[in-house]
């Protein structure tokens, strides 16, 4: 046994002993035995869900009597802030003779409210395929919560009810795109006797953005009651969210939006654009890019990232190589014969210089096979060939009916091999089909910058260049993501809007990390019968604020446990983003509720 999975033992044995419901596997203890670690279980009679469903769908009776039992355990877990992110009827067991239900496997579970999923190929891809949330697959601009839980149970509804998934698909790709675009059949045309209220309950649960969904087990468990007799009801009357959270929504941005809209449509029929977009940290410039991320996937486009940091800055074209690594990645989750023809073109387009990418990005190799690099070159022989070997991969990947959106962050921290490889690009007239788009902080530059160098050089040569300067929001649009927020009318968040607006200045993070400490010191407060937020004006009237949220969020470190502070070390030594699990295992946390209370406020 690995390490790695030694340590996914430790932490489901601790996310189980969080949770007390009889509907969630108990666990009974952990040993080691001749160097192994493992995993005591409570022994659960019956069979797996799976097993009981039919070609037909199940009886109403039975199928009542689980789905109440999945959903109470469900609730359990989503109480003490674990999701689950791999509900199925392989995770199911039902005892036939005392009609019990219990949610099994929490191997891929989190004990966080938000993450963020990343993964491209298939074992990175946590959860199994065919019950996976459209933000689980890393390809939409949209945060993992526990809301992916209910979209899980909308397809095992789904299956209990017709006797298959919605979904059928022939390679990973095709029902990852599923998941993200394509509408469920209707369950009324092939289940008739299907109460109507419990197919919108399920219509419901599928919905592609988690905002649609349930927010809560509780507002699900009482519409499900309701649908065993009622014929026609108003959904999610008693459902409401127990938490203080933030919508996965753009503010303010429409016309930025529209722009970009507009660019993607032009480089879709084959232009080719440069789009540069700047503004203070939080501003919005990553959430903005990413609105298109979903559009760029329905075009049958590739949509790469890449990000510059400042301990990368001696890494020549640091971004674009991540770009390319994530390129890597997406095509082996293609299924073989695909990859064969990737292969052979990529071989048959970079030829002898093969090896200038493959000696930086290891994983290019795996498609081009090992190649050497070519020759003795002078430094500046080099640049010269990257920049070419560069503009034949672009060229090739960039194509009619397949447009390329490669979006780099934070590229006022790029080298200068960078900033020539940007103008290269654009003056590069064999290269079409393609959106290349810029982040940056404009506080951190000034004319002088060769960023801002390039950028000019770009449109004096007539390149098609887009700018976009983002501002904090205006006072309407705040005022409407702090109504959204605490779940109460704009008039009577308008008071509370102005005070906010003024030590935010309108910037959207900003909004929400003063908010985050109100709500943490007890100035906002949730009023759980009636399910909003109830406020204390003159305690967040009072509440210290900074010029900016940089100076904001450094001046409340002492909100941070003193646990987390080494465990956010040991995390800026990985690099700028981190999972628990690489924390949990440099750091030597082996208990997965201290790194919940640690890291999560």
């Amino acid at each position: 046994m690995t390490p790695e999975a030694a340590e996914r033992l430790r932490r489901e044995y601790c996310m189980m002993r969080m949770v007390d419901s009889p509907h969630v596997v108990r666990a009974l203890g952990e040993i080691t035995l001749d160097g192994r670690y493992y995993l005591k279980e409570q022994s659960c009679p019956g069979i797996l869900l799976r097993q009981l469903i039919k070609h037909d769908g199940m009886e109403w009776a039975d199928f009542y009597q689980i789905a109440g039992q999945m959903i109470e355990g469900l609730s359990a877990l989503h109480d003490v802030g674990i999701i689950h992110k791999d509900v199925n009827p392989s995770n199911v067991i039902y005892d036939t003779e005392s009609g019990h239900v219990v949610l099994l496997d929490l191997g891929i579970s989190t004990v966080f409210s938000y993450e963020k999923a990343e993964g491209i190929k298939p074992d990175n891809i946590e959860g199994t395929l065919r019950y996976l949330a459209p933000e689980q697959t890393g390809r939409i601009n949209t945060a993992l919560d526990y809301r992916a839980d209910f979209y899980s149970l909308g397809i095992t509804f789904y299956e209990m009810v017709t006797g298959h998934c919605p979904f059928e698909a022939e390679t990973p790709t095709e029902m990852v795109f599923s998941h993200i675009a394509k509408t469920p059949p209707d369950i009324l045309a092939q289940r008739p006797d299907t109460p109507p209220m419990l197919a919108e309950i399920i219509n419901k649960l599928l919905s592609k953005m988690a905002k649609d969904r349930y927010f809560s087990c509780e507002g699900l468990l009482y519409d499900i009651k309701r649908s065993v007799n009622e014929k026609k009801f108003v959904l999610g009357e008693r459902d409401f969210s127990r938490r203080f959270e933030f919508p996965q929504q753009l503010y303010g941005r429409e016309r930025e939006t529209a722009q970009l809209n507009g660019d993607l449509k032009e480089v879709i029929g084959g232009a080719k654009i440069l789009v540069s977009i700047s503004g203070y940290s939080g501003i919005g410039k990553t959430s903005l890019v990413n609105e298109i991320q979903e559009k760029v996937l329905l075009a049958g486009g590739l949509y790469l990232y890449g990000k510059f940091d400042q301990y990368h800055r001696n890494v020549p074209y640091y971004g674009f190589f991540q770009a390319i690594k994530q390129f890597c990645d997406m095509v082996f989750l293609e299924p073989e014969e695909k990859i064969r023809r990737w292969k052979e073109g990529l071989t048959a387009i970079l030829g002898s210089d093969t090896g200038l990418l493959t000696s930086k990005v290891a994983e290019l190799s795996l498609l081009t096979g090992s190649q050497p690099v070519p020759g003795d070159f002078t430094p500046l022989e080099e640049r010269v060939r990257f920049k070419t070997v560069l503009g034949k991969l672009l060229s090739f990947l960039a194509s009619p009916g397949h447009p390329l959106i490669i979006f780099l962050d934070d590229v006022h921290l790029a080298d200068m091999g960078s900033m020539e490889m940007l103008e290269e690009i654009i003056r590069n007239d064999e290269i079409r089909y393609l959106m290349l788009v810029v982040c940056y902080r404009d506080n951190e530059v000034n004319e002088a910058h060769p960023l801002i160098h390039s950028l000019n050089k770009i449109i004096r040569r007539k390149g098609r260049v887009t700018q976009l300067n983002l501002k904090g929001l205006d006072m309407e649009c705040a005022a409407q993501m702090i109504s959204d927020i605490l779940k109460a009318s704009r008039d009577k968040v308008s008071h509370l809007a102005e005070i906010i607006y003024r030590k935010t200045k309108g910037n959207p993070f900003y909004i929400k990390q003063f908010l985050r400490l109100c709500n943490l010191k007890g100035y906002i407060k949730l009023d759980v019968e009636l399910g909003n937020f109830c406020w204390d004006t003159e305690k967040i009237q009072n509440c210290p604020a900074q010029e900016n949220v940089v100076d904001f969020l450094l001046s409340n470190l002492e909100q941070i446990p003193k646990e987390t502070l080494p465990l956010l070390s040991a995390g800026a030594c990985i690099g700028q983003s981190f999972t628990a699990n690489d924390v949990s295992f440099y750091a030597a946390c082996r208990r997965v509720k201290l790194l919940k209370d640690s890291l999560w406020p």
